[in-house]
């Protein structure tokens, strides 16, 4: 399957955040010093350049604010920062409070894009 792809440069704090941590560099800092994350890190930063992201990361859309936060992939995103990759494969989905994510097909509308892009 052939996911839509988003400029690595998104995943920045104020543009998609990143779900499981206070902002980007917490993010990083945690990976990296944490043994088990490094090894995954490390694993991908090996694989990434010569098989490509295999598993697309996974934008959440809180649907009251519109807001874009990193659901899955974050080790796959700190490898592509790294590694200075342009884009990065993505799937995304609309989250309310007290329900699972719901997930679409193809890109992110322009619209909910707009107020990230900038």
């Amino acid at each position: 399957m052939k996911y839509p792809t988003l400029p690595v440069d998104l995943l920045d704090d104020g543009r998609i955040e990143p779900g499981d941590y206070p902002d980007w560099p917490s993010a990083c800092w945690t990976i990296k010093r944490h043994p088990d994350d490094r090894e995954i890190l490390d694993d991908l930063l090996v694989s990434i350049p010569e098989e490509g992201v295999l598993e697309p990361l996974t934008i959440g859309v809180w649907r009251r604010t519109l807001t874009l936060y990193l659901s899955d992939g974050h080790h796959r995103a700190v490898a592509l920062m790294e590694l200075g990759i342009k884009t990065f494969p993505y799937e995304w989905a609309w989250k309310s409070r007290d329900e699972p994510l719901r997930f679409e097909t193809g890109p992110l509308p322009e619209w909910i894009l707009e107020g990230v892009s900038a």
